[in-house]
């Protein structure tokens, strides 16, 4: 499946997604809920209803039977290196950080 991930800025939300086939498996602080994409035909479906909070999914398209969904990413403070860090390991961090900062497609 692939995701497009929309950043937003928290410093309070923790999340992960994984995908078996067309079923998405997102959890949000802890919560878990999964959506069904199993049998959607091609076009494009959004305002799910979900336990979590808040919602993640955004939209979710299916064209010539690939499903694209699209997702918040969440991204907290700007890094900090640490004293007994070194410049390489803080660079590579602060890659990830500007990478998550961006809209970006990735598959799950």
């Amino acid at each position: 499946m692939k995701a497009i991930l929309t950043p937003q800025n928290s410093t309070s939300i923790t999340y992960s997604y994984q995908a078996v086939g067309d079923v998405l498996h997102a959890t949000v602080n802890g919560v878990e809920d999964s959506f069904d994409f199993t049998g959607m035909p091609d076009g494009s479906a959004s305002d799910f209803e979900t336990v979590l909070e808040p919602n993640p999914l955004i939209q979710a398209t299916k064209a010539d039977g690939e499903l694209t969904v699209t997702l918040l990413g969440w991204y907290g403070n700007t890094p900090v290196q640490g004293e007994d860090e070194t410049d390489e390991a803080f660079q590579e961090r602060l890659a990830e950080y500007e990478l998550a900062k961006t809209e970006r497609e990735v598959t799950i």
